[in-house]
């Protein structure tokens, strides 16, 4: 892969998803996961001190204009599922993941606290534009309320196939691999016609050289947690409107289940997948330029779409 210009594409030099961690690999330890996948638009990330690609605040884009967009991690509690998000709004977008084991919450108010806190150390008055997917919208909603509860102004709540009410066996399903690593946020060759559990999920990255075996084992445990935080979670009723975004390749579709827990108006959208396949590239070729149109609505900047 020789040379190679500041602003060219990884994907346009042969390269993939894959091949470019591995190339930053070695930075991991020193610096942020550099989910831009252009040199030039690594070089700011590579400048920015320590930071871990597992931190609870993961950045994708620290400027830009309007009120940032905070996006919840999904059950496997990592957000870099949402870095290509950045091609929809000029927005700032900080991704927000689940805590170390030895931090987590014990109920799931508490754990939206948790996040509270730390997006207010980011923007202390608001106003918020929130996005959830899978159980991060139930995390997201109850962020909603909370803020609503403290007087604080919530711009935005965006759900991604979610569920107000999350079943109790829904870790235990088999799925596509590239569909999981999709909401991990990784891409790995090899793996089509592959289904695995979640359980499954620290041996098929195993000697991947993407993410080591025992940070995928934390996030297991982690989502075992959350999970059943969200089982024995009770919403409140949140006052505002929302965009709902629901997957139309599945049988027990989330949207029925918030009705009573959202006062304001739900737009509501479907798109061709699955639940694991709602940030695949494919997919956020339309949720993307929708979510970049609901924020546009309360703010100022909708672009590409």
């Amino acid at each position: 892969m020789s040379d190679i210009g500041l602003t060219d594409e990884f994907s346009e030099r042969s390269g993939s998803s894959l091949s470019a961690l591995k190339v930053l690999g070695t930075l991991r330890a020193d610096t942020a996961l550099l989910t831009d996948m252009t040199p030039e638009s690594s070089a700011p990330q590579l400048n920015s001190g320590s930071a871990s690609s597992f931190d609870i605040v993961f950045p994708i884009r620290t400027n830009g204009e309007g009120a940032p967009l905070f996006c919840i991690h999904p059950i496997v509690g990592l957000s870099w599922c949402y870095s290509e998000f950045d091609k929809y709004t000029d927005r700032p977008i900080y991704g927000i993941q689940t805590p170390g084991q030895s931090d987590l919450p014990g109920t799931l108010d508490a754990l939206a606290q948790r996040y509270i806190d730390e997006i207010e150390k980011i923007l202390p008055d608001g106003p918020y534009n929130l996005l959830g997917w899978s159980l991060g919208g139930t995390i997201t909603h109850a962020m909603a309320v909370r803020l609503r509860q403290q007087g604080k102004h919530v711009d935005s709540l965006v759900l991604l196939d979610s569920h107000a009410v999350q079943r109790e066996n829904a870790l235990e399903a088999s799925l596509p691999a590239a569909d999981l690593l999709d909401a991990v946020g990784i891409t790995l060759p090899g793996i089509n016609g592959q289904r695995i559990t979640l359980e499954s999920l620290p041996s098929l990255v195993a000697g991947s050289d993407v993410i080591e075996t025992h940070e995928v084992e934390r996030l297991i445990a982690a989502a075992r947690h959350n999970h059943e935080l969200a089982v024995g979670h009770v919403p409140g009723v949140y006052d505002g409107d929302v965009l709902f975004v629901g997957a139309a390749h599945e049988e027990m579709h989330g949207l029925s289940t918030w009705h009573p827990y959202i006062r304001g108006q739900i737009t509501t959208y479907t798109v061709p997948q699955s639940h694991w396949q709602m940030t695949s590239a494919s997919a956020l070729r339309a949720v993307g330029p929708l979510v970049a149109r609901h924020l546009g609505a309360n703010g100022v900047n909708a672009i590409g779409g």
